[in-house]
C-alpha cells in the first residue's frame, strides 16, 4: 500500500504538471480565439477543458503529490482502525489530510479570487457559491424541525420488525441483484461485488458498484445496494 501510494501520487503530480503546462495554456487561448468556428459541442469541451486547466495551474505540484500520498495512507489506515474502533492512531493521519486539503483551499482562492470554501466548491460543483447553498440552507433550517418532529411522533408508534436469524451472503446477494434489476441497472455494462465500504465508479459502458453483508442483518447491504445503484444508473 505504501508503495502502491507513492507511485500514484507520483503520477497524479506529472499529470498536474502536464496539464498545467504554459504550452497547454496557449492551445486553449489560440481556441478559445476561434470560438465562432466550433460547434456548441466542441464549443462546451473548450469550457471543461479551460476548467480543467485552471484548476491545475491553480495548485502547485508537491501539493498534488503530498495530498495523493496522504489520503493513501489514511483510507488503508481506516480499513483496520475502523474495525478496531482505534481513533487514537486514525486522528493524525486525517489531521494531515484537513491541514493539507486548507493549504489547497488556499491556493485555489489565491488564484481564483473566491473563497477558500468557493474555491474548493469549485472542484466539485462549478459556478455554484456558498451564498446560494446559504440559501438552501434556510429553507431546510425552517422546514426540518417541525418535519422531524412529525417524523418521530408516527415512528413512536410503529411497530418495528427487527431482522433475526443467520441471512447467507449468497442469498443477500441474489436479492439485491433482483431489486437492481427492477431498478433498471443494465448488467450488460456493469456488476455488483463486495469491497469494506460501499462504492460506485467507471464509466457508462463498465459501472462497478460495490457492497458489504453481515449475516445477521440483511438491511445494511440491501441499503448500500440501492444507494450505489442510484449513482451508477446515472454514470450509465
Amino acid at each position: 500500500n505504501e508503495a502502491r501510494g507513492q507511485a500514484l501520487a507520483e503520477v497524479g503530480r506529472l499529470i498536474n504538471q502536464m496539464l498545467s503546462s504554459n504550452e497547454v495554456g496557449d492551445w486553449i487561448a489560440q481556441a478559445q480565439d476561434n470560438q465562432t468556428s466550433l460547434s456548441a459541442w466542441q464549443q462546451a469541451n473548450l469550457r471543461e477543458m479551460h476548467r480543467k486547466w485552471l484548476n491545475a495551474t491553480s495548485i502547485s505540484d508537491e501539493l498534488v503529490k503530498a495530498k495523493a500520498i496522504a489520503g493513501s495512507k489514511c483510507e488503508h489506515a481506516w480499513r483496520s482502525y475502523r474495525a478496531e474502533n482505534n481513533w487514537n492512531d486514525f486522528k493524525p493521519l486525517l489531521e494531515n489530510v484537513i491541514k493539507l486539503t486548507i493549504e489547497e483551499a488556499h491556493q485555489r482562492s489565491d488564484v481564483m479570487g473566491l473563497s477558500s470554501y468557493d474555491a474548493l466548491l469549485n472542484l466539485y460543483e462549478p459556478g455554484q457559491s456558498s451564498d446560494a447553498i446559504d440559501q438552501i440552507f434556510t429553507q431546510l433550517k425552517s422546514f426540518l424541525p417541525e418535519f422531524i418532529q412529525q417524523v418521530i411522533d408516527k415512528q413512536s408508534t410503529d411497530k418495528v420488525i427487527q431482522p433475526r436469524g443467520e441471512f447467507p451472503e449468497s442469498q443477500q446477494k441474489a436479492l439485491g441483484l433482483e431489486l437492481m434489476t427492477q431498478v433498471g441497472f443494465d448488467f450488460d455494462h456493469g456488476r455488483l461485488d463486495i469491497s469494506h465500504h460501499p462504492f460506485c465508479g467507471g464509466v457508462p459502458e463498465d459501472v462497478r458498484i460495490t457492497t458489504r453483508y453481515q449475516t445477521s442483518d440483511f438491511s445494511e447491504s440491501l441499503m448500500g445496494v440501492l444507494h450505489e445503484t442510484g449513482h451508477a444508473k446515472y454514470e450509465q
